[in-house]
Order: structure tokens, then sequence, then C-alpha cells
């Protein structure tokens, strides 16, 4: 027999989470595109769907909170394709919703970002994924810095057993205001979405009693 004794929550790094098992979510906002709950990677899910009605004729999905006043941050969420011919994943407006940095999965098996503003697109980022499948769930993981008006990226996509496939970093003159689902020629399903001040990775445990181990 095991026991749990004791166990509670010292410290959270987390500042938002949701698994989209209620919809619509409380406190987020679409900006073009089709969304609704549909099945997730457990339980519920969010699909999205583009209608080319968004920033840069993509399809947005973003928690309506601003988060410009964070240095630093984490944010990620399990993402699956499920239709059409583009990009699928993550994006970070500025605070008047015009302009936008993407992490993006592409259904050819890159991991790319890019940079929208009203001059147009401009690629940041592109490296492939080794063995692709667009049948598979992927995880998206962005750490940003924000300094001197500079955004620092580090984004990795991992498989869902947490094999970290590819990872990558690059800067961009920008200043962060929401963090967003996006959709771009693409239908796709999102799952456990997190905004976190430290990295989400990672469960600690301090303090466990010798001979005791966590599962």
């Amino acid at each position: 027999t095991t026991y749990c004794l004791l166990l509670s929550r010292t410290s959270r790094g987390a500042i938002y989470y949701t698994d989209f098992e209620q919809y619509p979510p409380q406190g987020w906002s679409n900006i073009g595109g089709y969304w609704q709950s549909t099945t997730g990677y457990k339980g519920s899910g969010l699909y999205g769907s583009d209608d080319d009605g968004g920033i840069g004729w993509t399809s947005l999905y973003y928690y309506n909170t601003l988060v410009s006043s964070y240095s630093s941050l984490w944010f990620s969420v399990k993402v699956r394709y499920t239709s059409g011919s583009g990009y699928y994943g993550l994006a970070i407006l500025d605070s008047r919703v015009r302009s936008m940095v993407t992490i993006e999965i592409t259904t050819w098996g890159t991991l790319e970002g890019w940079l929208y503003t009203r001059a147009g697109w401009n690629m940041l980022y592109s490296t492939n994924i080794p063995n692709y499948d667009s049948a598979n769930w992927y995880v998206i993981v962005v750490n940003y810095t924000y300094s001197a008006r500079t955004l620092t990226l580090q984004a990795g996509v991992y498989d869902v057993l947490g094999n970290l496939l590819v990872q990558g970093t690059w800067s961009v003159r920008f200043t962060p205001g929401y963090i967003a689902l996006e959709v771009d020629d693409v239908a796709a399903v999102f799952d456990d979405f997190i905004i976190s001040v430290s990295n989400p990775e990672y469960v600690s445990f301090v303090n466990i009693p010798a001979g005791y181990s966590v599962e």
C-alpha cells in the first residue's frame, strides 16, 4: 500500500492554465476563424479553423489578459493537425492586436518563427522536425525574455512522451502583449494551454522522507 501524507503546494509558477474542458473558456477572444469544442488529447479540446479573418490573414484565439509586465515568460500547448496545408501553433500579439510573432508547426514538417507587421510577413527561423507525422499530437513550449525592446525566444517541439524533437532560438524587435493560439490555412485541435513565470515542464518535490519516491 502506498500512502501520500501531508502533500501541499508550496509555490506555483503558472499564472494561467486551461484544458479546454469548458467552452467557451472564460477570458478569451477570437480574431477570425471558426472555433468550437471538440475531442482533445484528453477529454475536450479546442478546434480552430482558419478563415483569413485575423492578423496577417490568419485566425487567432487569444487569452485576453496583457502579459506585457513580464520580462520573462513560458507558455505551452498541445496541438494536432486536422486539415488543410499551412501553419498551426502559438503567437505573441502586440498590445494593440495589430502585429505578432508566430511560433508554428507547418504541415510540411518544420518549426518556424515569423514576424507580421503592416509591412507584411518576415521569417525569423525555420528548422525541420525529425520524423514529422501530421497525425501526431505535438507539444510546443516557448520561453521568451524581453529587454531593451528586444524579444528573445527559445522554442521547442516535443512529442507527448516529453522527448525533445527540435529546438531553436531567435530574437526580434517586438513588445509582447497577449498570448494566442493560431491557425493559418489549416484546422487544428489544441489542448492543455499554460502560461507560467517558471518552466512548466517540471514539477519539483521537496522534503521527501528517506526511502520514499514520487511517480
